[in-house]
């Protein structure tokens, strides 16, 4: 992995965040999403889990939830395609569900909708390159990666990548010094290429994120971090290829690219809500069964604010 980070680096052996990112996890022999390991479960030998980890369950309530915020369509109508699903693994498996087809595509897969379609993501835009800026010296510096040394390290570039100046303007003036920004760049451009396509219909997405205050005002460390074995790290730079990369996602600029791209009815909720809202029958099923306590603890675990109801967000909108 050293080999190829150093075949990215400038005449001053450094890369910024982004590159050094993509390479970790899409790398096409080494990338920690290429190389096939299970990666999500609660088991010791994989690295985080998520709501897909709680079975048929989740499938089902994303299931009633896409067909509720389809605005009185015909569910039959329209193809679900779930992006980013683990190997292996799809949200409806073991759901019976009212689409005209079920379609999934892993992380990596090339990603081409048309149609009627509705488009379902859980935790696939916080799998993207970000890059990291600080405020120092009374302005924003972006920070690289120092290739040119056995252990790898952060440095400060010597100008701003391209792909972020736009991002520049957005941000405050004056901050204390040190205070860093991660900016989810890769979620952004993905989410732009996704809905450039000719399609009609649902997008929907399940993740991890922040509004444009709280990534600005609140969280002066940055949000980026590592996950392996079920374990949050700082060390960014020290197992590449071998660990979870990833940053919160910016709600605010994500719902705007949506809305340029004529969606309606766009809003971020938190999980708990959005499945209180929009699949209220089988919550209310699984709630009256006196005799299914095991799908009651998982439907509290992904539902009660302690748990994933709060760590998790939903943003949808939809195109006619």
């Amino acid at each position: 992995m050293l080999q190829k980070l150093k075949a990215l680096a400038d005449a001053n052996g450094c890369i910024n965040y982004a590159e050094f990112v993509q390479a970790a996890l899409y790398d096409p022999d080494l990338g920690y999403y290429i190389r096939l390991q299970q990666r999500v479960g609660k088991t010791p030998s994989t690295d985080f889990y998520t709501s897909t980890s709680m079975g048929p369950l989740f499938g089902r309530l994303v299931a009633e939830s896409a067909k509720t915020l389809l605005q009185g369509k015909e569910a039959g109508e329209f193809t679900f395609i779930e992006i980013g699903a683990e190997p292996e693994s799809s949200v409806l498996d073991g759901v019976i569900h009212p689409f005209k087809e079920a379609l999934t595509l892993r992380l990596g897969d090339p990603i081409r909708v048309n149609g009627k379609v509705i488009v379902f993501a859980n935790e696939w835009l916080d799998a993207q390159p970000f890059n990291r800026l600080v405020f120092e010296d009374g302005k924003w510096r972006e920070i690289g990666v120092d290739i040119s040394v056995e252990k790898l390290s952060e440095v400060h570039l010597e100008s701003i990548s391209r792909e972020i100046l736009p991002y520049l303007d957005e941000l405050p003036e004056k901050q204390p010094n040190g205070y860093h920004v991660d900016i989810p760049s890769g979620a952004s451009q993905r989410l732009k290429e996704l809905v450039a396509q000719d399609w009609e219909g649902l997008f929907l997405t399940l993740d991890y994120g922040k509004s444009k205050a709280e990534l600005l005002e609140s969280s002066p460390q940055g949000t980026a971090r590592a996950y392996k074995n079920h374990q949050q790290s700082n060390e960014l730079l020290s197992n590449p290829g071998g660990q979870d990369l990833t940053c919160h996602l910016c709600w605010d600029w994500l719902e705007t690219i949506l809305i340029e791209n004529k969606f309606d009815d766009v809003q971020t909720l938190r999980q708990e809500s959005m499945f209180m809202r929009h699949a209220k029958d089988p919550i209310k099923e699984i709630l009256e069964d006196h005799g299914n306590s095991k799908e009651k603890r998982r439907l509290m675990e992904l539902l009660h604010p302690a748990h994933l109801g709060l760590k998790f967000q939903a943003l949808s909108g939809f195109r006619k």
